[in-house]
């Protein structure tokens, strides 16, 4: 049997789609496992190629390649599925899964996402938990095809969390206070996240001088982008520290023009995380896998260039218009910022304040200001490392038992009638 998995943006790649790769290698030794990448306005664009990187993937294809194919039936090279396929939806917009239902003639699964005008290429759905049942049902979707299996992003970080401290040494208990830092992986969070969170390492470093930092940096992401972000001139609409990108015996850090150090974390950012006191990151999956980790967190929603945000649909556009369009889409971003619940993983799966969040124009004095306060109090860090562990160790499983169940509707509608 092949798989052919869909997918849209760094998040669903790197969390979702690696544990049910994982998952189906397990179950269906002998099945080839394609990846499509499907158009998005949050790629970074090197998915397709950070999938290629996985060694239980027989092909990834760019969205380019995908279009091609779904609509004209020109196959990449590489891709020879058999009559016996299935698809796995793991992100993006339903609709080009459908496509590829129809040109490969295969049934088609999907986790989290769906909507009634394809309802009918879709088998069963899968969610993490109620609140995406309740989603899906007022897609119209039929209550009896949708089941829930967890969240597949627990699956995929303490997984990697296990490879990673294979033989490691655990970090003795009065090590200094550590900082873990994640701006994101898009262009647009590189070039403004990676300065800003400098700045913020700097005035937190100048309460509390023996203080570490260390900064995990996404697959996504290359070390020339964050030499070209540290390298800007300031933007006067957020806050910015110059610095240079050194590489030591330790490994490469960047260096701020006061002298903070953050140390660059490229291959072990679950221990990284798991062995800091607090973590500071944006929305998305790097905040839900901290939350994976149990880790206390701060989440930042900086709104102070809404117009780089990208947007689905009229406001995504508005930044191909002149001289109006940009502004236009700043003032829309903001009205729609205020209507927003939660922004962080944690509290919109609990539906509750678990883990801090800043919204709006923030400074990166206000951020480290509000860091330093979650530092010096251990027991509210304490009782979010309770509440994460309570929300996130039950999905453990998650990916297993979505493939289980895609085994037995095959089987059930593979058996002769």
């Amino acid at each position: 049997m092949d798989v052919v998995i869909t997918a849209n943006s760094p998040g669903e790649l790197w969390g979702w789609v690696r544990p049910v790769v994982g998952a189906v290698r397990d179950r269906f030794p002998e099945s080839r496992i394609f990846v499509f990448m499907l158009p998005c306005p949050y790629a970074s664009g090197k998915e397709a190629q950070v999938a290629r990187t996985l060694p239980q993937i027989q092909g990834a294809f760019t969205p380019g390649q995908y279009f091609l194919y779904a609509l004209f039936g020109i196959r990449p090279k590489g891709f020879d599925p058999s009559k016996n396929c299935v698809i796995i939806h793991i992100g993006g917009d339903v609709m080009h899964s459908s496509f590829l239902a129809m040109r490969l003639r295969a049934p088609a699964f999907a986790y989290m996402w769906g909507n009634r005008l394809w309802d009918r290429f879709f088998r069963r759905y899968f969610v993490m938990n109620e609140c995406g049942v309740e989603t899906l049902l007022r897609q119209h979707i039929q209550k009896d095809k949708i089941l829930v299996v967890g969240n597949l992003l627990t699956d995929a970080v303490l997984d990697a969390l296990e490879k990673e401290r294979n033989g490691r040494i655990e970090p003795p208990e009065d090590d200094p206070l550590s900082v873990c830092l994640l701006p994101g992986s898009r262009p647009y969070e590189v070039r403004y996240g990676v300065p800003f969170f400098l700045q913020v390492a700097d005035h937190m470093g100048k309460h509390l001088p023996d203080l570490e930092f260390s900064m995990v940096v996404s697959p996504f992401v290359s070390l020339d982008q964050l030499r070209d972000a540290l390298s800007r001139p300031p933007d006067p609409c957020i806050d910015a520290a110059r610095g240079t990108l050194v590489q030591n015996q330790a490994g490469w850090e960047l260096r701020s023009e006061s002298g903070t150090r953050v140390s660059l974390v490229l291959e072990t950012p679950y221990q990284a995380m798991k062995e800091s006191d607090l973590i500071i990151t944006i929305p998305g999956t790097k905040c839900g896998e901290a939350g994976c980790l149990g880790r206390p967190m701060l989440v930042l929603l900086p709104l102070n260039k809404p117009e780089e945000i990208p947007f689905i649909g009229i406001v995504g556009l508005l930044n191909w218009i002149p001289f109006v369009g940009r502004p236009l889409k700043r003032y829309l971003v903001r009205q729609i910022a205020k209507r927003f619940g939660y922004v962080a993983q944690p509290n919109i799966y609990a539906q509750a304040p678990i883990v801090p969040e800043l919204k709006g124009n923030l400074s990166a004095e206000d951020v480290a200001n509000e860091a330093l306060l979650l530092l010096s109090d251990k027991d509210v860090r304490t009782r979010m490392e309770n509440r994460l562990a309570e929300l996130f160790l039950p999905s453990r499983g998650a990916s297993s038992r979505l493939v289980e169940i895609l085994a037995e509707e095959i089987s059930c509608c593979s058996k002769p009638s």
